[in-house]
């Protein structure tokens, strides 16, 4: 009796299970209405050490975040550009991205320091001119940013960032299912690849869960990234940083 319980119980947990030959991700194009709106729990959790090859932990960190992405307005760039105003909020911090999208996909063609350079992604900050991070200041991306490639397929791959410092590749290594904001996703995970003069970054690495509703989930992992604090100390942090979607209210649901 007690071995057919189990059975019955593998059974239905694999029932439960969706093969991934079975899922059906659909990314065709990136929501841009206005009022679109998107939020996300954001976890750091990592370890601080006070040098690069240290094997004990001096301290630890945990964070936790909010953060909202809301789609503000229509506006115009270089005289005949239409873009969308996407704005960024990290609890009560501030920043803008003027987003759109053509034939290869979703692109940002701007960015708005409203808060200085920490309002800046990191991968977008290196090898950028300082003196241009300033806030209110607009910063243009020459080229444009692929932030993703639509119609989106498996296997896809693309350049997103590519400057004199550094260059993030993007690829498409498969599909996956995610429970997030109160439903599951069939989604496409993105990995990203980061190089430094033509060698790859291995202090990073980025995995992004996407579906027609938007990035539903992304994971950083940090092995020895280099921290440096207001007082001009410098610290490394080896831990894990999650970005999970929790609520979304779009003009038209997938």
């Amino acid at each position: 009796m007690k071995t057919l319980l189990y059975i019955l119980i593998a059974l239905l947990l694999l029932s439960a299970c969706k093969d991934k030959n079975d899922l059906n991700p659909v990314v065709n194009d990136y929501p841009l209405a206005i009022g679109d709106t998107w939020e996300y729990d954001v976890i750091v959790d990592g370890l601080i050490y006070d040098d690069h090859s240290s094997q004990v932990p001096t301290d630890t960190m945990y964070i936790t975040r909010n953060y909202t992405e809301t789609i503000l307005a229509d506006t115009i760039l270089h005289d005949t550009l239409n873009v969308k105003i996407r704005q960024e909020m990290i609890d009560t911090v501030g920043a803008y991205t003027y987003l759109n999208t053509d034939n290869q996909g979703l692109k940002a063609y701007a960015h708005r320091f409203v808060s200085g350079k920490k309002s800046l992604p990191p991968e977008y900050f290196r090898g950028l001119n300082a003196a241009k991070i300033q806030p209110g200041n607009l910063f243009y991306y020459e080229p444009p940013l692929l932030i993703y490639q639509t119609p989106m397929q498996e296997g896809d791959h693309w350049i997103y960032v590519d400057n004199d410092f550094n260059r993030i590749e993007k690829t498409v290594v498969g599909k996956e299912q995610v429970i997030a904001a109160g439903r599951t996703f069939d989604c496409f995970k993105i990995s990203l690849k980061y190089y430094m003069n033509d060698t790859i970054e291995n202090t990073l690495t980025k995995t992004q869960w996407i579906a027609s509703a938007g990035l539903i989930k992304e994971t950083t992992t940090y092995n020895r990234i280099a921290l440096s604090y207001a007082s001009g100390e410098e610290a490394y942090m080896d831990g894990m940083e999650v970005k999970l979607l929790t609520n979304f209210e779009l003009n038209q649901i997938p």
